[in-house]
């Protein structure tokens, strides 16, 4: 049998409370780190169940395919206009100044050098 007096029980041991007291400030930033992220998870879930209803769910999106079709490109008129007014200008004078005895036509006419400018255009993509 021993004597209660004599025992000491490790809540009254100073060394064994030292010890305990370390061990919690040394758990602190553990400690502060899981509450954070307690509340930002609770912010989080707050903030999903606030917006939820008008943020659409994507994950039922199929994806769905593009098609593009047609003959005539988009900006053909613009560029062939461009094309046609610098051709023109570098052509007329060197055409005029060698004397050139066919019959050229220097124009700068969009209606007029269009066709002839598409024709060319698809012989050269079909070749």
């Amino acid at each position: 049998m021993t004597d209660a007096s004599t025992e000491t029980t490790k809540a009254d041991d100073p060394e064994q409370r030292a010890r305990a007291a370390a061990e919690y400030e040394a758990d602190a930033p553990l400690r502060e780190a899981k509450r954070r992220q307690a509340i930002a998870e609770a912010n989080r879930a707050a903030l999903a169940a606030e917006i939820g209803p008008y943020v659409p769910d994507l994950s039922k999106v199929q994806a769905g395919s593009l098609t593009i079709e047609g003959d005539e490109a988009v900006a053909a008129a613009a560029v062939l206009g461009h094309a046609l007014r610098t051709a023109a200008a570098q052509v007329a004078v060197p055409a005029a100044v060698l004397g050139v005895e066919d019959t050229v036509l220097v124009t700068t006419d969009p209606d007029l050098a269009g066709s002839d400018a598409v024709h060319g255009h698809v012989a050269r993509r079909l070749a």
